[in-house]
């Protein structure tokens, strides 16, 4: 559905960093990006994209939307307690380009580039 998909409450903008459209599940996934390792407040962050999805953009057929966030570590013990406090699915993983099949990895930039991409794009957005 979009690369920062813009939604908006009250006056102020909220941006998704990807947003797609499962036609099996019918329902949107949100997969949030960080470089940084995972903190509580992304799960609630990412909480309150669902549930602005679901009161605004979501179909009444359509099933409850659900977020995918991916961090550079976590903890599992911080993860499990976070998570206690989310009402929405949610999944919360690490990335990693070490385990890439050579054929794919050639195509694609090294682990530096991408985290200088995200970090540049993540700068870009605050600004």
């Amino acid at each position: 559905m979009g690369r920062q998909f813009r939604l908006e409450l009250d006056e102020k903008e909220y941006f998704i960093d990807l947003l797609f459209y499962h036609r099996k599940l019918r329902c949107m996934i949100a997969i949030e990006l960080k470089t940084s390792e995972f903190k509580p407040e992304h799960s609630q962050q990412l909480n309150w994209y669902l549930h602005l999805l679901d009161k605004s953009v979501k179909y009444p057929e359509d099933k409850s939307s659900i977020g995918i966030l991916l961090c550079k570590n976590k903890s599992k013990i911080t993860v499990e307690y976070a998570l206690e406090l989310v009402n929405h699915p949610m999944g919360i993983a690490t990335y990693s380009y070490s385990q890439l099949p050579e054929e794919i990895s050639k195509y694609l930039p090294s682990e530096e580039d991408l985290s200088r991409i995200l970090s540049n794009d993540i700068l870009e957005i605050g600004e």
